[in-house]
């Protein structure tokens, strides 16, 4: 008998469930290897970090419409919604729902899964530790945990989520310094009702510790600082969904692409929908005016405007990873390092209602929001943090009680690695891609090693980022997880079992030991 396929996922949260699961529903009918899946994770498996219990005013940042764990049925996360009684198909596709939510949907999804791999005969295990090791071991890999255990593997799947920021170690084991606010619900404990908060980043991660904060009563003067001082956009309750043929179609062709040729593409979507030239401003507002004023600003046009070009941005998902493989190395650089922080702060976008608490918060002078951040260090003497910023040609300084770090998660795997970063970066079996990420193959999924060789090891997510550019979005990872399924079923020689029959009739069938 040939011995089953060892199939290891490093990585039990949203992308690990999506993997598995279009895995294991791509078995149900089908005759290949028998399938042995090892899924190492320290957390229970289903939401991860990003979608654990937490304040219903952390949200997601796509609707419901663009959430579904599961690529070949796009309407799954808002049937399961409509199921539990949050409203219609009509009312769910448009909304934000908070992660907490999202992670019921995923323990869900995973659950089933599972006992649909025991119908099947695929034998499932849980390594409940931190994958810290990859080494190769004949054919395969050798993967050793936190919990001294050894795990050996046919393929590898990394779905290991955001690298972590090393932006401010220094001030990491510094009393009332937080490396990251998730989940929110940890803060108001930990801080002081009447203390002064110093929020670092001005993003979506900063709008959920601000509200979380305040929400749990928290009362003393909170200060949100980052070099730019700009705000995500805010979304509009009425976001119009829509497909962009445009860009499906340079997508599914082969014609070369250029930054030019996508921003041609950009504004063909944006007119074809009914864009016009005084929207255009919209797309491109700062926050020179001062935060209160963006915001203003930017909730009547939320309200008020169809902000067609932000459902064009959000159209572009749908093909992103397939037009950024095709640009050229250097345009992909030039991309990045010129303009890649100006789109992703009209991409990022957050919910009105949020926005609209954010605006209360400012006008009460509870909040203050400001650009300019050039330091922070922490004062042993007296125990407190202490901020420059540079407004003019003046350096300001102020004191804070606490710091929340909520500038995101970094792409370098060079700077601060994990254990495991670290292992696979020494070994030669990763290597750190200059846009991001680890460097893969942007046609095969697979991690490239230090030769230049496809190693049996599929990426996605962040450390992927380098390869497909937006891969914080949930719809992109979800569908680059779907092909990376769709390869492998492929080289395991998955066949309908209908097709295998008639193929075996035919004298073509393949010989079992066949890797």
């Amino acid at each position: 008998m040939t011995k089953s396929y060892r199939i290891s996922i490093i990585g039990g949260g949203s992308l690990g469930t999506s993997f598995f699961n279009c895995l294991v529903e791509g078995t149900r009918q089908r005759v290949g290897r028998t399938l042995g899946v090892t899924l190492h994770d320290p957390l229970p498996l289903g939401p991860g970090l990003p979608y654990q219990q937490d304040s219903d005013a952390v949200l997601l940042n796509s609707p419901a419409a663009y959430s579904s764990a599961i690529d070949a049925d796009k309407e799954h996360f808002c049937r399961w919604l409509v199921e539990r009684g949050y409203g219609t198909l009509e009312q769910v596709r448009s909304r934000y729902f908070p992660r907490a939510v999202y992670g019921d949907y995923l323990r869900e999804l995973m659950t089933h899964t599972i006992a649909l791999a025991g119908k099947l005969g695929i034998e499932v295990a849980h390594r409940a530790f931190a994958a810290e090791s990859i080494m190769h071991a004949g054919d395969g890999y050798r993967i050793g945990d936190s919990g001294g255990h050894v795990t050996y593997a046919d393929h590898v799947v990394l779905c290991v989520g955001n690298p972590p920021s090393a932006r401010f170690a220094h001030l990491r084991g510094r009393p009332g310094f937080f490396d990251d606010p998730y989940p929110t619900t940890k803060l108001a404990p930990a801080i002081l009702p009447h203390q002064r908060v110093l929020v670092l980043g001005t993003s979506l991660s900063f709008v959920d510790a601000a509200l979380a904060l305040h929400e749990a009563g928290h009362r003393g003067h909170i200060h949100a600082s980052s070099r730019s001082g700009r705000l995500p956009v805010v979304k509009a309750d009425s976001l119009a969904l829509m497909r962009c043929t445009e860009f499906s179609r340079m997508a599914a062709s082969t014609e070369p692409v250029t930054l030019a040729r996508l921003r041609e593409a950009v504004a063909a979507e944006y007119f074809l929908n009914g864009g016009s030239e005084a929207e255009l401003a919209d797309a491109f507002r700062d926050c020179s005016q001062g935060a209160l004023n963006y915001l203003n600003e930017e909730i009547d046009a939320a309200t008020h405007q169809p902000r067609i070009w932000y459902s064009v941005a959000l159209g572009l998902m749908t093909s992103v990873e397939n037009l950024w493989g095709r640009l050229s190395e250097r345009e992909r650089a030039d991309f990045s390092a010129e303009f890649d922080s100006k789109w992703k702060m009209r991409r990022i976008s957050f919910p009105l209602a949020n926005a609209k608490k954010i605006r209360e918060l400012l006008s009460y002078g509870d909040l203050s929001i400001a650009g300019g951040f050039r330091s922070v260090k922490y004062d042993q003497d007296r125990h407190v943090f202490v901020l420059n910023e540079q407004h003019g040609d003046a350096i300001h300084e102020r004191e804070f009680d606490a710091v929340i770090d909520a500038t995101g998660f970094g792409t370098s795997v060079a700077v601060g690695p994990t254990p495991l970063l670290a292992s696979m970066l020494t070994t030669g079996i990763g290597v750190a891609d200059p846009l991001g990420g680890l460097w893969v193959n942007q046609a095969s999924g697979l991690l490239v090693n230090a030769a230049g060789k496809d190693e049996q090891i599929s990426v996605i997510g962040t450390l992927a980022c380098g390869a497909y550019f937006w891969t914080n979005s949930l719809d992109v990872n979800v569908r680059i997880a779907a092909r990376q399924v769709n390869r492998l079923l492929a080289f395991l020689d998955y066949a309908p079992a209908a097709s295998r029959d008639r193929r075996a009739a035919a004298g073509s069938a393949v010989s079992d030991d066949r890797p």
